[in-house]
């Protein structure tokens, strides 16, 4: 764990504030973004458990893990919230937009436009979602993570 590494605190249940977690793997946690959120639904993301900086010092075990889990979980948003599409992203590097360095993963539900400008202007968007955070929003969120949590446990048999 790194001391000042958010993400490892999370998972090291340092800071379980308002901190929906869907589900985990052995080597993966599923949580909400605590702040943005879509048209469509709470933005979902993808983190490994073990301390690694970006997607280039990740071990390509724990790499096919975290994929795996981005569809579990890229699914469950599908089934669960049925947006119009689902944006996949992560950013290795300052320059590439990365403010945590720990590796994880976006899974972005859309309806509108307004959903893509969170790709490309997340700090904008983090800042007036800040600032417009409403506390009644955490119950929405909340019972968003519950539908989530409930598809992800039960999900659909195989054909």
């Amino acid at each position: 764990m790194i001391d000042e590494c958010i993400f490892c605190k999370i998972i090291e249940k340092q800071l379980t504030k308002d901190e929906e977690i869907i589900f985990e793997t052995e080597n993966c946690v599923v949580l909400l973004d605590k702040y943005r959120v879509t048209t469509a639904g709470p933005i979902c993301l993808v983190i490994t458990k073990e301390h690694f900086t970006n997607l280039f010092s990740t071990p390509d075990d724990i790499l096919k893990e975290v994929i795996l889990t981005i569809k579990r979980t890229a699914e469950a948003i599908n089934e669960s919230l049925c947006p119009k599409g689902i944006r996949i992203w992560q950013a290795s590097g300052k320059s590439a937009g990365q403010s945590i360095f720990h590796l994880h993963f976006h899974i972005v539900p859309t309806n509108s436009i307004w959903d893509r400008l969170i790709f490309f202007f997340p700090g904008i968007v983090d800042l007036m979602t800040r600032v417009a955070f409403k506390p009644n929003k955490r119950d929405i969120l909340t019972k968003q993570a519950n539908k989530l949590r409930e598809v992800i446990s039960n999900p659909k048999a195989e054909a």
